[in-house]
């Protein structure tokens, strides 16, 4: 009897998403928590994914990458209602800049630096149908600052605009072009004022990289 249960709920589980139209791996991942607060824990790990998979794209491949991160014109179609996505398209986003911008030449100078925290702002669940106009409960994030470390000091960027879906981390392309990833600065003043929903406070003895255990970090 259970495993006739369990497999009926897995097929109208399955049936659930087919029925949202929208494609797999683009599809949000159902966020853990209750109302608009994610379950810090679960939340935080993720958190800790998009600082490592971020940085790692957009130091390898600068404006490229920042471009293929963005939701395209057809996925905010699928994952907003149609007043949302109008929004999103009619946004002044600007022009793509080439590789030779300053944000792009500094990541990569920084690639080999560990990174050894981040902290979240505006990381919620955005509820199906509601004010967000996401189609389907989804984790989103307004800004995330990634914190590395030099051997005299800790630098630090800002990213703007996140959706976790199944195929990993997403930008918002209502978000322009020029702030949704900061030019990494030095001694960032957002790093000391650590105003957070969620995060980790940069630990240089362990290293996001490794995987390491994260701690969540209240306001």
């Amino acid at each position: 009897m259970n495993s006739r249960f369990a497999v009926f709920v897995q097929a109208i589980a399955l049936c659930s998403c087919a029925s949202t139209g929208i494609t797999a791996g683009l599809r949000p991942v159902a966020p853990v928590g209750s109302g608009d607060r994610p379950d810090a824990t679960w939340a935080t790990e993720q958190l800790r994914v998009a600082a490592v998979q971020l940085r790692e794209q957009l130091s390898r491949g600068g404006s490229e990458a920042h471009l293929a991160l963005r939701l395209r014109p057809d996925e905010v179609t699928q994952l907003y209602s149609p007043e949302a996505a109008s929004r999103v398209r009619n946004a002044q986003v600007g022009v793509v800049a080439g590789d030779n911008e300053a944000r792009w030449v500094h990541l990569r100078s920084l690639r080999e630096t560990p990174l050894v925290g981040f902290c979240a702002r505006g990381a919620r669940i955005a509820q199906q149908n509601g004010p967000d106009g996401i189609r389907v409960a989804a984790l989103l994030v307004d800004r995330l600052l990634i914190v590395g470390a030099e051997r005299d000091g800790l630098w630090a960027a800002w990213v703007e605009g996140l959706l976790l879906t199944e195929g990993g981390w997403r930008l918002s392309s209502a978000v322009p072009f020029a702030s949704q990833v900061e030019d990494p600065r030095r001694e960032h003043a957002d790093a000391q004022l650590w105003d957070c929903d969620l995060g980790q406070r940069p630990r240089r003895d362990a290293p996001l990289e490794t995987g390491a255990a994260t701690r969540p970090a209240g306001p």
